[in-house]
């Protein structure tokens, strides 16, 4: 899974909001990087702040294009339903969301 500090990097340190996350796991906390733009993208993760900040779920999605993408820990539950009516395609790879979430942001 994808480290806190990789997630950070990815958004450049641009942090738009943050709060607790609720789940089937307890004691999540989230942030969200949006680039505030109606159409534009936003980049999500939930970790734990507690337990050396290992994190469950990141999200990105691309709303211009109508995409989702998130890469979780199976020990979460969580819906399929990004927004509206676009879902979440779900990637097995780091890499993999990495390289997503950089084409969604040089867009």
């Amino acid at each position: 899974m994808i480290t806190l500090k990789e997630w950070m990097e990815l958004v450049d340190y641009k942090i738009t909001e943050g709060s607790d996350y609720y789940t089937n796991i307890e004691g999540l906390y989230c942030l969200t990087s949006w680039n505030g733009e109606q159409d534009g993208y936003s980049f999500f993760v939930a970790f734990d702040p507690k337990d050396d900040q290992r994190v469950y779920v990141v999200e990105a999605c691309d709303y211009k294009n109508n995409r989702a993408y998130r890469l979780k820990d199976p020990r979460i539950q969580m819906e399929n339903k990004a927004w509206d009516d676009v879902d979440f395609v779900d990637l097995e790879t780091d890499d993999d969301f990495i390289q997503k979430a950089l084409a969604i942001r040089s867009n």
